[in-house]
């Protein structure tokens, strides 16, 4: 707790988002395509994709965990996808999808992953309760994350 107070977390980011069906069903449908993707891909490293895929099935997950994990994965993911460059940002290596055939409104869905995955994983300067996610918030991000898995998984099938 004295994490998230230092943090500046509020109750917006500390959300356990599976208490919410709709969202439930959503990430349930997320780590069945994570795992899908593991196996469609020969990734040189799957703990991170596999530790995501985990994490969003238990209970007690939190909104800006999942920020924290969606990130973490998509960088997993992008870095298996392109040519080996380590000092690539996550900006950067969803810029360098084009290369790829991947189209903007595609690349539209990974960027907003990467910003809603900031937001909730760094703190919040502001005590503007606008600032603040509500449940539409929620959905449009775990949406953004779930569309991201698909477009993975077809690029790679």
């Amino acid at each position: 707790m004295e994490v998230n107070i230092y943090m500046k977390r509020g109750q917006d980011r500390l959300f356990k988002i599976r208490e919410d069906l709709q969202l439930a069903e959503a990430l349930d449908r997320i780590s069945q395509k994570l795992l899908q993707l593991c196996q469609a891909m020969e990734f040189r490293n799957t703990k991170t994709i596999e530790e995501f895929a985990t994490r969003i099935k238990e209970d007690d997950i939190r909104i800006y965990e999942l920020g924290i994990l969606a990130r973490r994965a998509m960088e997993r993911i992008l870095k298996n996808m392109l040519p080996e460059d380590n000092s690539m940002t996550l900006s950067e290596l969803v810029g360098s999808l084009r290369q790829m055939n991947f189209s903007p409104w595609m690349l539209s869905y990974l960027h907003t992953v990467r910003s809603f995955s900031n937001f909730l994983s760094h703190e919040n300067e502001s005590e503007q309760p606008e600032k603040d996610m509500v449940r539409e918030d929620y959905l449009f991000f775990v949406h953004a994350i779930e569309r991201s898995v698909s477009l993975w998984l077809a690029h790679h099938h």
